[in-house]
């Protein structure tokens, strides 16, 4: 029996007519939790009764050694309470030290120290939240070669904690431009049954460097892994993202659509 998957988008605010109004082609809605921390939380109620939500990113920086964020983990709880989302998602990596914070999450160097610190601070997460925790892959400048394969941490990351993982197509396929990998190579080493939903966006260029930006429509090189990625795993939810530049309402619809139909290629059951 084949397993349903759901299509939506991350939500912008650009969006609220469209999904308000109809929106047939959005299944669920990507919330990201940080958005919301300085704004009425009443927001998050309304658009939560329009589709069913998944909330991502409260800024957490699972890869910072110690403890967490005792205000950073009570403030994404409780959205995840308010908006009761299908499960919840966070950035696979770090965004402060002791003496810095960053706007974006950078990668760990895969090894036994930061594998032990980013699945004690999932299951923490999970333990407080009561919600299946998915770490999103992540487009990054910096490709570390630490004592684990990336591949091998990732699984190992998901067994210990016992989450899931949020596979972002763009970002996998950007990571391999710039550091010349073969990404389905790279995909075949994940064990596919921790897929349980994939990101899909734009991306440009930038110098000698490939962006993942989320502002331009999805390149024909991104629905080509996607593919790939939908060949091998069975994810339960697909989401389009986009963060500006946003180009007249039917072409999100027919980038939708078009995920939609690949969804009903999507094997039953995860391949072996």
């Amino acid at each position: 029996m084949k397993r349903s998957v759901q299509v939506g988008v991350l939500y912008s605010r650009a969006f609220t007519p469209w999904l308000e109004q109809s929106g047939a082609f959005a299944e669920c809605l990507e919330l990201q939790a940080f958005l919301f921390y300085s704004q009425s939380p009443k927001l998050a109620d309304s658009i939560c009764r329009l589709r069913p939500t998944i909330l991502s990113q409260g800024g957490l920086s699972l890869g910072t050694p110690g403890p967490l964020q005792s205000d950073r983990v009570r403030a994404f709880a409780a959205m995840v309470d308010r908006t009761n989302p299908m499960w919840i998602s966070e950035l696979l990596g770090f965004s402060r030290t002791d003496e810095f914070n960053w706007d974006a999450d950078l990668p760990v160097c895969p090894g036994e120290r930061s594998l032990r610190t980013i699945a004690d601070h999932a299951k923490e997460v999970m333990d407080v939240c009561q919600k299946l925790l998915l770490l999103e892959t992540t487009a990054s400048p910096i490709r570390y070669r630490g004592s684990i394969r990336e591949t091998d941490f990732l699984n190992q990351v998901c067994h210990q904690a016992n989450c899931g993982l949020l596979l972002d197509v763009t970002a996998l396929l950007v990571n391999a431009m710039n550091h010349r990998f073969d990404p389905v190579k790279w995909l075949r080493q994940i064990d596919n049954r921790l897929i349980s939903q994939v990101h899909v966006s734009g991306y440009s260029r930038s110098g000698n460097r490939w962006v993942d930006d989320h502002l331009s429509a999805v390149q024909g090189d991104v629905w080509n892994l996607l593919e790939e990625v939908l060949g091998y795993c069975a994810p339960r939810a697909m989401i389009l993202e986009r963060v500006g530049n946003y180009p007249p309402i039917f072409a999100i619809e027919s980038e939708l659509a078009r995920l939609k139909e690949l969804s009903r290629t999507t094997p039953s059951e995860a391949r072996g």
